[in-house]
């Protein structure tokens, strides 16, 4: 006797989507998701398959290169259903591959927020560094577009430029300031490292960049050390601050004949200066009481002649401050220019040093209103009396008065910028 088989045939297919095929199970091919991959939450083929833009690998693309070669009558010989089989899985690997691609190409928070640094620099970051350095359209040009041309060079000024506008973003906008301030030392610590290793030879290629970087290191310590809690004190930040000041001669020293040929050389400054002009009574006064203790305080020649020169220093910064000289070279002339014994006699609070260093701080009080510089000559005029022995504090009552009630009589002293660029001292 004959047995019948009571299993239900079927139609087989070849156009299931790509999930059933890969789990060798039957699709029943309802769009826009079949039901297999519907009930298990899985992603179907079919949902991406009549996406608008295609995206053809390479394997693919030789492949339609190489079809116009195909022999007309053989292809006629293929059957209908296998030509629209082998679109449809052409076009369900094309749009996975589409699919694939886009997301390997998003980008990722922490490259969006580069960019975003970035722009903060071009917009504002670099108004504040003009403003400092050339106050003129050529200065900003110099901070807008040549220096970030520099950073695709030089991964190191990259990390440093991005470490700068952080933290502009944190001195300009205090309710970002936290998150601000990390990014800033993130950044920072990434570009000393990378830093480093150039400074034990520095060649033409470099020059400009490690120039560029030393004015950012400056201002970085300026900035960070407002903000950032550190158990330093006063005295100590701001002999870090000068010091540094100082490092950035050592680069132009090194490299004076190249930067001489770039635009970086009109942000040099000069290694020699001529006092000849006279300051208000009172400051004269102030700084010939300075000069009258050297005579009698001091012990070693060296040292003597240390003071003698720093309170010339001091008096030269207070004539380019008054004649509205760059914010740059008014207050890198004094920490570039002094001798080391100096710093070194600051470190130890001896007397003398740290009344000049007052006289000094005064100079940045009358340029608080850039934003790098807010808040530095109040708070060494204080931690300098803080310091000083009681019969001292004659020597910096001047400097006292001056931060703390207004200006010297008769003197012009502008907190923003005189002339060209506006400062944007609220960023």
């Amino acid at each position: 006797m004959q047995v019948v088989s009571t299993r239900r045939s079927h139609t087989k297919s070849r156009h299931g989507c790509l999930q059933c095929k890969k789990k060798r199970a039957k699709c029943d091919e309802e769009k826009p998701s079949c039901s297999r991959c519907a009930r298990t939450g899985t992603e179907c083929s079919f949902l991406v398959q009549n996406c608008s833009l295609v995206i053809i690998t390479a394997s693919h693309s030789k492949l339609a290169q190489n079809g116009d070669k195909v022999d007309a009558k053989t292809s006629s010989h293929i059957p209908t259903s296998a030509k629209t089989h082998e679109k449809q899985e052409f076009d369900n690997e094309a749009c996975i591959s589409r699919n694939k691609v886009l997301v390997e190409m998003n980008f990722t928070a922490a490259e969006r927020r580069r960019f975003k640094l970035m722009n903060h620099y071009v917009l504002f970051t670099c108004q504040s560094l003009a403003g400092l350095t050339l106050n003129t359209e050529n200065g900003l040009w110099i901070w807008r577009a040549f220096v970030p041309q520099l950073t695709f060079e030089h991964e190191f000024l990259l990390h440093g430029l991005l470490g700068l506008s952080s933290l502009h973003i944190a001195l300009s906008q205090p309710y970002r300031q936290r998150e601000s301030i990390e990014i800033a030392v993130e950044h920072y610590d990434i570009a000393l490292a990378l830093c480093r290793p150039h400074l034990s030879n520095i060649t033409e290629y470099q020059i400009n960049a490690l120039f560029v970087f030393s004015y950012i290191v400056a201002l970085y310590s300026f900035g960070i050390h407002r903000i950032f809690p550190s158990q330093l004190s006063p005295l100590a930040k701001i002999n870090e601050i000068l010091t540094l000041i100082r490092g950035t001669s050592v680069i132009a020293n090194l490299g004076s004949r190249w930067l001489d040929q770039t635009l970086l050389g009109s942000l040099k400054t000069p290694q020699s200066v001529k006092s000849i002009q006279n300051l208000p009574p009172e400051l004269e006064d102030a700084l010939s009481q300075l000069s009258q203790r050297t005579n009698t305080t001091i012990g070693t020649t060296a040292q003597r002649q240390a003071c003698i020169d720093a309170i010339r220093l001091v008096r030269h910064s207070f004539l380019l401050a008054l004649s509205g000289h760059s914010v740059q070279k008014t207050i890198a002339l004094f920490p570039i220019l002094i001798d080391s014994e100096l710093l070194i006699m600051v470190r130890l609070a001896e007397p003398l040093a740290l009344a000049i260093l007052a006289h000094y701080a005064v100079v940045l009080h009358w340029l608080r209103g850039h934003i790098w510089l807010e808040g530095w000559g109040e708070q060494t005029v204080d931690a300098v009396r803080q310091a000083l022995p009681p019969d001292w504090h004659v020597c910096i009552a001047w400097a006292l008065e001056e931060v703390g009630g207004g200006h010297a009589e008769g003197a012009s002293k502008p907190q923003n910028n005189a002339t060209g660029i506006p400062e944007f001292s609220c960023f």
